[in-house]
C-alpha cells in the first residue's frame, strides 16, 4: 500500500516530511491515512478546523482495533508534534493523541519537545504513561538540560513512572538551588522508594528547613510504606520508629504509629496503649483509631484491661473502638464500665453492647432502659433493639414478666422493633394488662407482628379492649394485620362473628374495620348495625356506610337522606351517596344522572348542591355535560358548574390509558400510531397474558383490531375480549377466537364499558405475543 505524505507548500514541508519519512522506515505495509486533515490543522488554532481535529481524534479511536492503522496514524501524529512550523495548538493536539496510542516509535519526536517550555508539559503528557524503556530514557535525559518549571514537571513525571534509574539524578537535585526543583525531587524519590531513595531522604532531613523538611519527611514515610507493602517490615520499622519520636510533628507521629501497628509484633499493643495513657487527646484519638486493626482476642483483652486506667474521655473512645472490633472478649470490661462514675463512660458502655452483648446482658440493659437517666435509658433501649444471639428474645420476655408497668411498656416496644414474632402469644396476654399504657403498646406491637394464625385472637382482644387509647391501638392493630390477610372471607367472618360479643365501643371499632375492606358479608353486618339499639353503634354504622369503598350501599344512604330526622346523619348520608354515584358501577349513565338530579332536589343548602356538582365532575360522558349546563345559569352555582364542565370536557379529551401483564412500561407502544414500535410479552406465549385499555369515556365498543405486521408471527394464538365499566367486574367474554395472521380483527357483540381487556389464551413456543398497533372502534352511548 502506498504511504501518503501531506501535500504542503515546499517551504513548510521539511520537518513534517523528515519525521514522517523517518517513522515510515520502520518497515511493513501500513494502512492509508488521509493527510488532508493534518495539513488543515497544521496552521490552525483552537476554534478553527474543528471538523478536521474531530476527524483525526475519531480515527485514533477507530485505530484501537486496527494495529496497521494505528501504526500509520502514529507516524503522522509524531511528525506533526515535532513540526516547529505548526501551531502550538496543533502540536499539543498531536501530543494528546499520542498519549493514548504512542509507542517507542514516537519517543524521538516527543523527546525534542521536553526542553521546549510551551510544549514540554504536553510531551510529558504523552510520554509518562508509556511503558517502553525508551520513554523513561528520554525523560531522564531531559533532567540534565531542563530548568525551572520545565524541570519540575519532568521530575514529577519521572516520579510518577517510579523510575529507579532516575534516583541518582534525583538525589543530586535534592540540593538544587531552585527550591521548587528540590521539593519535586524529594516527592519523586518518595514515590520511587527503595534503599537508595530512603538513604538520600534520611540524609536530606539533616539541617533542612521548612517546607523542605516536611516534604522530605513525607517522602521518607512513603518509602517506609513501600517497604511495608513489599513485606520488608524491618526496613519499614527502621523508618517508622524515629518518625514516632516526641519531637516530630503530630501528623508525622500519627502516620508513623499507624505504620508501626501495621508492622505488628509484640510491640503493637504496647505502642497503642502508650498514647492512650498520655494526656494528649490528639494522640489518644489517633491510637484509638488503630485498636480495630490489631487482630486476636489477646489484643482485645489487653485493651480491655487497660480501660479502667484511662481518663473518662479516653475510655469513651476505647469503648467505641472495642465495639467496632466486635470481640466479646471485651464484654466483662464493658459490663464493669456501666458502673463508672462518669455518665459518658456508662452511656458508651451501654451502646457497646449493641455489638458485644448477648442474652446474658439483657437484665442489665432492661434495668438501664427503665431508669430515670435519659441518656443511659436511650442507649440501653437502642442496644436492646439490635442485640444478637440465641435466647435474646426469650430473655426479654422473661424480663417483661417481672417488670413494672413502665418497664413492660418499654420492653413491648423493644420486641416490636426486634420483629420478635415468637413473642406474639405473650403480647396477646399483655393486651389484657391492667395498665392501659401496657395494653396500648401491646396492641401496637401485635399489629406489627401478628399474622393470619393469630388474627382471630387479636379480634377477640379488640372486643374486650379497655380504655379509649387501648381500644384505638387495638383497632389499628386489627386493621394493620387484616390488610395482609389473603383469606378475605375468613377475615370478614372473624370480624362479623366478634360483633355479637363486643361492647358498643368494640362494635364501633369492628364496623370501621369492616368498612375499610367492604364485601357482601361485611355490608350485611353494617346494615344490620344501623338498627342497633345503641346510638354510638348506629352512628358508627352509618358513618361506615357513608365511607364504603364501593357503591353497594348507595340505596341505603339514599333512604337515610329521605327518612332521617337527624340532620348530621342526613348530611353524612347525602355526602356518601353523591360520592358513590361517581364510583364505577354497572348503572347506565342515564340512571346515574337521574340519581344526581334526585340528590340535587334533596339538598337543603347551597354547599350541598356544590358538592353534588363536584362529584358529577368525576364522570366521563357527553351526557354529563348536558346535565351540568342548567346549573351554569344559577348564579349561586355558576362557578362550580363551569368548573365541572371544564373538568369533564378535558377528561374526555384525554388519551386512552394502557397497561399489560408483561412489560407494562412499553404498553404505550401499541397505541402510539407508529408501526415500527411495539409492545410484546418478552416471553413465549403460554396463555393468560393480557392487555388492558382504559378509554377516556364510557362507550359502546364494537371492534378491536390487533396489528402485528412488524412481527408477523407474534399474533395471538387464541384470545378472549372482556368489557368492564369499572375495571374490576369483567363478567363473561364478549368475544372469543383464534388469531390467523398478522392482523387480527375482532368484532364484538355491542357492549357498554370503559375498560377493554384482551387475554391471550394460546401457546406458541419461542414466539412472543406482540402488538404494533391496536385499534378500538366505538360509538358513543345514547
Amino acid at each position: 500500500m502506498r504511504r501518503c505524505v501531506p501535500s504542503l507548500p515546499s517551504g513548510l514541508l521539511v520537518t513534517y516530511v523528515m519525521w514522517a519519512g523517518a517513522l515510515a522506515a520502520t518497515g511493513g505495509e501500513a494502512a492509508a491515512v488521509d493527510p488532508a486533515p493534518f495539513q488543515k490543522i497544521r496552521t490552525a488554532k483552537v476554534g478553527e478546523a474543528t471538523g478536521e481535529f474531530q476527524a483525526i481524534a475519531s480515527k485514533a479511536v477507530e485505530s484501537l482495533g486496527d494495529p496497521a492503522l494505528r501504526k500509520e496514524l502514529e507516524k503522522h501524529l509524531a511528525a506533526l508534534a515535532a513540526d516547529k512550523q505548526a501551531t502550538l495548538d496543533a502540536r499539543s493536539f498531536a501530543c494528546r493523541q499520542l498519549m493514548m496510542m504512542g509507542t517507542a516509535a514516537s519517543v524521538p519526536a516527543l523527546a525534542t519537545l521536553l526542553p521546549d517550555e510551551p510544549l514540554s508539559h504536553m510531551a510529558r503528557y504523552a510520554l509518562q504513561p508509556m511503558t517502553c524503556p525508551e520513554a523513561g530514557k528520554a525523560l531522564r535525559g531531559a533532567l540534565a538540560s531542563a530548568k525551572g518549571a520545565t524541570l519540575v514537571g519532568i521530575v514529577n513525571s519521572v516520579g510518577e513512572r517510579r523510575d529507579v534509574d532516575a534516583v541518582p539524578t534525583l538525589v543530586r537535585l535534592l540540593k538544587d538551588p531552585d527550591a521548587a526543583v528540590a521539593l519535586a525531587a524529594a516527592r519523586a524519590l518518595g514515590k520511587i522508594a527503595g534503599d537508595d531513595a530512603a538513604r538520600a531522604l534520611a540524609a536530606a532531613r539533616t539541617g533542612a528547613g521548612e517546607p523542605m523538611l516536611q516534604t522530605v519527611t513525607d517522602a521518607w514515610l512513603r518509602c517506609a510504606d513501600a517497604y511495608l507493602a513489599a513485606g520488608q517490615k524491618d526496613k519499614a520499622k527502621a523508618i517508622y520508629e524515629p518518625l514516632y519520636g516526641d519531637k516530630e510533628a503530630k501528623n508525622i507521629r500519627a502516620a508513623a504509629l499507624r505504620g508501626l501497628v501495621a508492622v505488628g509484633g509484640a510491640d503493637a499493643i504496647a505502642l497503642i496503649l502508650k498514647p492512650l495513657q498520655s494526656a494528649d487527646p490528639a494522640m489518644q484519638g489517633v491510637a484509638v483509631s488503630f485498636i480495630r486493626d490489631v487482630p486476636g482476642a489477646e489484643a482485645t483483652k489487653a485493651f480491655a484491661t487497660e480501660l479502667p486506667k484511662l481518663s473518662p474521655a479516653a475510655q469513651v473512645l476505647v469503648l467505641e473502638a472495642l465495639a467496632t472490633r466486635g470481640d466479646t472478649a471485651a464484654t466483662p470490661a464493658v459490663v464493669a464500665a456501666t458502673r463508672h462514675q462518669d455518665e459518658r463512660v456508662r452511656v458508651a458502655a451501654l451502646q457497646a453492647f449493641a455489638s458485644l452483648g448477648d442474652a446474658a446482658v439483657v437484665p442489665l440493659l432492661v434495668k438501664a432502659a427503665a431508669g430515670d437517666k435519659a441518656p443511659e435509658a436511650d442507649a440501653a433501649r437502642a442496644s436492646l433493639n439490635v442485640l444478637k444471639g440465641d435466647g435474646v428474645n426469650a430473655a426479654i420476655l422473661a424480663a417483661l414478666r417481672k417488670a413494672d408497668a413502665k418497664g413492660r411498656a418499654e420492653l413491648i416496644k423493644t420486641l416490636a422493633t426486634r420483629r420478635a414474632e415468637d413473642a406474639v402469644p405473650e403480647l396477646l396476654k399483655c393486651a389484657e394488662d391492667e395498665d392501659e399504657g401496657v395494653r396500648r403498646e401491646a396492641f401496637t406491637a401485635i399489629g406489627k407482628l401478628a399474622n393470619d394464625k393469630t388474627f382471630p385472637a387479636l379480634v377477640a382482644l379488640l372486643v374486650k379492649a379497655k380504655g379509649d387509647e387501648a381500644l384505638k391501638a387495638a383497632e389499628r392493630a386489627v386493621l394493620t394485620v387484616a390488610r395482609d390477610l389473603k383469606d378475605e372471607a375468613g377475615r370478614a367472618e372473624a370480624l362479623v362473628a366478634a360483633l355479637a360479643k363486643a361492647t358498643p365501643a368494640g362494635k364501633a371499632a369492628l364496623l370501621r374495620v369492616l368498612g375499610r375492606f367492604g364485601g357482601d358479608r361485611a355490608l350485611a353486618a353494617v346494615r344490620a348495625a344501623v338498627g342497633d339499639t345503641d346510638a354510638s353503634v348506629q352512628d358508627a354504622a352509618l358513618r361506615t356506610l357513608a365511607d364504603w369503598p364501593d357503591a353497594s350501599p348507595a340505596d341505603d344512604l339514599l333512604k337515610t337522606v329521605r327518612e332521617t330526622k337527624n340532620e348530621t346523619y342526613r348530611v353524612l348520608a347525602l355526602r356518601g351517596y353523591v360520592r358513590m354515584l361517581a364510583l364505577p358501577s354497572d348503572r347506565p349513565i342515564e340512571d346515574v344522572l337521574k340519581r344526581y338530579d334526585e340528590a340535587m332536589k334533596l339538598t337543603t343548602r347551597v354547599e350541598e348542591r356544590k358538592q353534588v356538582l363536584a362529584m358529577m365532575a368525576e364522570l366521563r360522558h357527553p351526557a354529563v355535560l348536558k346535565a351540568l349546563e342548567p346549573y351554569a345559569a344559577d348564579a349561586a352555582l355558576k362557578a362550580e358548574a363551569e368548573a365541572a364542565i371544564k373538568k369533564v370536557t378535558e377528561a374526555m379529551k384525554a388519551p386512552a390509558r394502557v397497561s399489560a401483564s408483561h412489560n407494562s412500561d412499553k404498553a404505550a407502544n401499541a397505541t402510539d400510531g407508529k408501526a415500527d414500535t411495539r409492545w410484546d410479552t418478552g416471553a413465549a406465549m403460554a396463555g393468560g397474558e393480557w392487555f388492558l385499555i382504559e378509554l377516556p369515556v364510557e362507550q359502546v365498543v364494537t371492534k378491536v383490531t390487533l396489528d402485528t405486521r412488524g412481527s408477523g408471527g407474534d399474533y395471538p394464538r387464541g384470545y378472549e375480549v372482556y368489557l368492564s365499566r369499572d375495571g374490576k367486574a369483567w363478567g363473561q367474554p364478549v368475544a372469543k377466537g383464534e388469531g390467523k395472521g398478522a392482523v387480527t380483527e375482532i368484532p364484538l357483540k355491542a357492549g357498554f364499558g370503559r375498560f377493554v381487556k384482551i387475554v391471550q389464551t394460546g401457546k406458541s413456543e419461542g414466539l412472543f405475543w406482540s402488538i404494533h398497533e391496536l385499534k378500538v372502534e366505538t360509538k358513543p352511548t345514547p
